[in-house]
């Protein structure tokens, strides 16, 4: 594998996104498949005589093209399997994930609702009290439309809408007829209705 075949390899390993340490690793055994370090020996354990016979300790010793050729085709041979396997494990930690995670997509909205979360302060809210009840707003157009209106028309439609009293409770409580309070409820959900219109 010459030097520019060992660019494109660590191009290819970079896009297919394999981390920095692998890369490095493959640099690494690369160099050592490229230059290996050789040991010099006079015979072998059968008592061949090797190529180094007659040379002193420490030198190198010069391979031929075909060794160099078969070095290079071994490491290419290490090589795709190391791609392989690492393509493997990262195919099945895919896998492994995507059966463990789900898609917010697929979730039911239910689901969604109760995993959200929104920030509420209780400054932002519209707190009005009435019968000694105190009742938070946190829409701002409702609270400022509620505001708008006199004190007597809010408190007959905190009273109706918000604590569900019906016109013969609130009249009861206030000491007024029923009668007066459904026409006063109406008028002043009117107001209510044009101002959150505007």
């Amino acid at each position: 594998m010459s030097y520019w075949q060992r660019l494109n390899t660590r191009a290819l390993l970079t896009k297919l996104g394999y981390s920095p340490i692998y890369v490095l690793i493959s640099d690494a055994l690369w160099l050592i498949w490229a230059n290996p370090p050789l040991t010099i020996g006079e015979r072998s354990e059968r008592g061949q005589v090797t190529a180094s016979a007659g040379m002193e300790g420490g030198e190198d010793l010069e391979l031929s093209p075909s060794q160099k050729t078969s070095i290079r085709y071994q490491f290419e041979v290490f090589c795709k399997r190391v791609i392989c396997g690492e393509r493997c494990d990262y195919l099945r930690q895919v896998l492994r994930r995507a059966e463990q995670e789900v898609s917010f997509s697929d979730m039911p909205f239910d689901t969604l609702l109760r995993i959200g979360m929104s920030d509420d302060y209780p400054s932002s809210h519209y707190v009005f009290e009435t019968q000694g009840h105190q009742i938070s707003i946190a829409d701002e157009r409702l609270g400022e439309a509620l505001s708008q209106i006199e004190s007597a028309g809010r408190n007959l439609l905190l009273l109706a809408y918000f604590l569900d009293l019906n016109d013969r409770e609130i009249g009861a409580l206030l000491g007024i007829p029923r009668s007066t309070i459904q026409r006063r409820r109406q008028r002043f959900l009117d107001q209510m209705k044009q101002l959150l219109k505007e």
